[in-house]
């Protein structure tokens, strides 16, 4: 069975409308060119927690019911959801997000707690209770479909062992998930960075996030996206959606050739570092759409604010705009209808 997965959407306020446009155009064209038999959603539609902004839930229903449309069309079966530690904004009203779109959208079908798909052969996990007697009884059902199952595939929004949150960082889970031994092959959601690695003698392909949702969210060399499995092989879909993020120490700039998609972020040891790199800093300037430059501590990021600032030349208010679209993240359509007035006011 020929499964395409898609994981940590994280619709918030900032990324609303290019999360929409990377569902309804990017996943949709690719179900539709590479006909699945099966789509799955791995956690965590909402990033908010405790609560959703109502412009957001409407492009979050709006771009999901548009996904289950096509999924059905292609596949003749629902969009099948786990819910994410990001889902439970409406814990309150005994309701998950992804329990919220299924009623919404009668293509979806939720899943809060462990189930198993038997023509799949894909056991669903998404992420556990937080409370200590919950969570034994959610551990306690995983095993019992591990015992009378036997699944080789899974799809799971839990942590794993030595998955590293980061790239940048070695820190992985002191209290991975124990799923069952059957399982040989793992479709992973909660971490954000893409990543297919054997840890423990079987496969786990870290979904990863399409989207970059801010500077924690690292370049690597497998592309954001979603992915396709297929008799035990992965092939990854890109997503070319959205501004690209990421955060590099002042001996890489030499190296980083940047883009004009990219907000880029500097973080340098002390004053004279950044300094020494004010050429290297200049040139990213003129080839990435924005770049931040940060101390590695509170103190040297002070220390470098007046230098920072004093490259804003206020005689020049059409570079000074779009240094603010830039850092806050403004959608097109917004900086087109600010641009259009600043040119007026100019005139």
């Amino acid at each position: 069975m020929k499964i395409l997965a898609f994981s940590d959407i994280h619709f918030w306020k900032k990324s609303a409308e290019v999360a929409e446009q990377a569902l309804c155009e990017g996943i949709c064209s690719d179900i539709r060119a590479h006909k699945p038999d099966f789509v799955v959603f791995g956690g965590d539609l909402n990033h908010t927690h405790n609560s959703v902004d109502t412009d957001v839930l409407h492009a979050m229903s709006r771009a999901m019911a548009t996904v289950a449309r096509t999924a059905v069309e292609v596949t003749g079966r629902k969009l099948v959801a786990i819910s994410g530690n990001h889902d439970t904004a409406l814990r309150g009203m005994h309701k998950n997000i992804v329990e919220a779109m299924a009623e919404l959208c009668g293509d979806i079908e939720a899943h809060t707690k462990p189930f198993y798909i038997e023509d799949a052969d894909l056991l669903l996990v998404p992420y556990p209770p937080a409370d200590e007697e919950g969570a034994d009884d959610f551990a306690k059902r995983v095993a019992r479909i591990g015992k009378d199952k036997q699944p080789k595939n899974a799809l799971v929004h839990v942590e794993l062992a030595d998955i590293r949150y980061s790239p940048a960082s070695s820190h992985t889970t002191d209290h991975p998930f124990i799923l069952p031994e059957s399982v040989r092959t793992i479709l992973a959601g909660h971490y954000h960075h893409p990543e297919s690695r054997e840890v423990g003698g079987r496969m786990i392909h870290v979904i990863g996030s399409p989207l970059y949702h801010n500077y924690s969210d690292q370049i690597v060399d497998i592309p954001r996206g979603w992915l396709m499995l297929e008799d035990g092989n992965v092939t990854r879909l890109p997503c070319s959606y959205g501004p690209v993020f990421h955060t590099i120490c002042g001996a890489q700039t030499a190296d980083f050739e940047g883009s004009h998609n990219c907000n880029l972020r500097v973080r340098v040891t002390n004053k004279d570092e950044y300094l020494s790199l004010r050429d290297e800093i200049g040139r990213l300037r003129s080839v990435c759409k924005s770049v931040q430059v940060i101390g590695q501590t509170t103190e040297v990021s002070q220390a470098l604010y007046k230098e920072e600032t004093k490259t804003l030349d206020i005689t020049r208010p059409d570079e000074v705009y779009s240094q603010f679209v830039n850092k806050n993240n403004l959608s097109e359509r917004v900086a087109a209808a600010g641009r259009e007035f600043l040119t007026q006011v100019i005139k």
